[in-house]
């Protein structure tokens, strides 16, 4: 049976109202899907599913960064799964924030199952916001798959600056690549891009409240949330919950959380030979 990931566990702390000591809590979080596939042209019903993330495993072929958090910085590749059939030669174009064409390239797929990793290499930093990766058949749309990078808050430690975030959130300052894409954006529908230039200068510029108000944004169309539940302290005002109104349950008393009991942890029944019974 294989490993299907399923969500994160996040712990964080929160201030109660009516405590000045900070309550712990546990959310679940799921990723929200944006896999569409549009059509499928000849051989591209082969097609099972497209996965963009960074720190590919060669071996298992699967991302170690399981959540594929993102940010300006990473490495990004491409998972592409495929079944049986002839073999074939599809694109992959790259498109950032302001549809900008990062990369076009065209890879072949050969005959029979396959799990297949693509790599381009971008000049960093990306830019953040909602990227898409198209699959293209014969210059055809067939799918294609969104993702995000985070914009940064934090760098080397400290919270980014007014004069950080110019540097940090503006994309390479040159092409990805050096190569012209000029025919593929045109191809796309991107010749008038000056709309989504100018909100991607715009966003490089957020700081502060507002960059992390446009990260909460942009996050919360790309990750839901599932579930929360209170760490229980025996010692705190409020026992650990937030808000009684909030109707939180205890994170121990929960099927999901890491606080919950796990019997298969537990060991008990020694013998008098030290074996487990």
């Amino acid at each position: 049976m294989n490993d299907v990931f399923k969500g994160l566990l996040i712990l964080h702390k929160a201030q109660a109202l009516d405590s000045s000591k900070p309550v712990i809590l546990e959310t679940q979080v799921r990723p929200i899907q944006h896999y569409i596939v549009y059509k499928g042209i000849g051989p591209t019903g082969r097609l099972k599913f497209l996965q963009v993330g960074s720190e590919y495993d060669l071996k298992e072929q699967v991302f170690r960064n399981f959540g594929r958090i993102l940010g300006p910085f990473s490495d990004v590749g491409l998972i592409h799964k495929w079944g049986s059939g002839v073999q074939f030669s599809a694109t992959f174009v790259w498109v950032d924030p302001s549809n900008t064409v990062a990369g076009s390239y065209e890879v072949k797929i050969e005959a029979g199952n396959q799990i297949l990793y693509h790599k381009p290499t971008f000049r960093l930093p990306l830019r953040p916001g909602v990227w898409s990766l198209k699959l293209l058949y014969e210059w055809e749309l067939v799918a294609e798959t969104l993702f995000l990078v985070i914009p940064l808050s934090v760098y080397n430690g400290h919270e980014v600056s007014s004069e950080q975030v110019k540097f940090l959130h503006n994309g390479p300052g040159q092409p990805y690549v050096d190569h012209d894409f000029s025919k593929v954006e045109a191809l796309l529908g991107y010749t008038n891009k000056s709309s989504q230039t100018r909100q991607a200068l715009s966003n490089s510029r957020r700081f502060g409240r507002d960059l992390k108000e446009w990260t909460d944004t942009l996050v919360s169309s790309f990750w839901s949330v599932q579930d929360t539940c209170f760490v229980n302290q025996p010692l705190h005002p409020t026992g650990g919950s937030l808000c009684l109104d909030l109707e939180l349950d205890p994170c121990h008393q929960t099927s999901w959380s890491s606080h919950a009991h796990d019997p298969k942890s537990v060991i008990k029944n020694f013998n008098a030979n030290s074996k487990v019974t």
